[in-house]
């Protein structure tokens, strides 16, 4: 057999920005949102008490939950369903033809998503400010 003559070079592990800003925002994420949804989901099962299937059977037996699951997939197929008719004809426009205000398009579409739901929060926000005032 022969004799290996290239090395890999020794491994030497450093600590970056990159891997210490990605382990920051990994620990975030597993704070506010995994932490939460374990209390819920053992919570629903009625720990840290006992065990029991208590919680569950409450969800499922209210009428009020079912018309809340109807009317979240209703508002959730009527979102998807205009934005796929809305969305499919534009973007068709703009990546395909030369329309007139393209790049305009373009820019309300990043807009929209650099904006998000700002304007909805600080309407809501103004509602509970007035609601308290009272």
């Amino acid at each position: 057999m022969g004799q290996l003559t290239a090395l890999a070079p020794p491994v030497t592990h450093r600590f970056n920005a990159q891997g210490i800003v990605l382990g920051v925002a990994v620990a975030l994420l597993l704070v506010l949102v995994a932490y939460p949804l374990l209390w819920l989901l053992l919570g629903a099962f009625g720990l840290p008490q006992e065990f029991t299937f208590d919680g569950l059977d409450r969800a499922f037996s209210r009428t009020a939950n079912y018309t809340a699951l109807l009317n979240t997939l209703e508002l959730a197929a009527g979102a998807g369903v205009m934005s796929v008719v809305l969305g499919v004809p534009l973007a068709w426009a703009t990546a395909r033809s030369d329309m007139p205000l393209r790049r305009s398009v373009h820019a309300l579409v990043a807009l929209s998503y650099m904006v998000g739901d700002v304007p909805e929060n600080v309407e809501k926000g103004r509602a509970a400010l007035l609601a308290l005032s009272r």
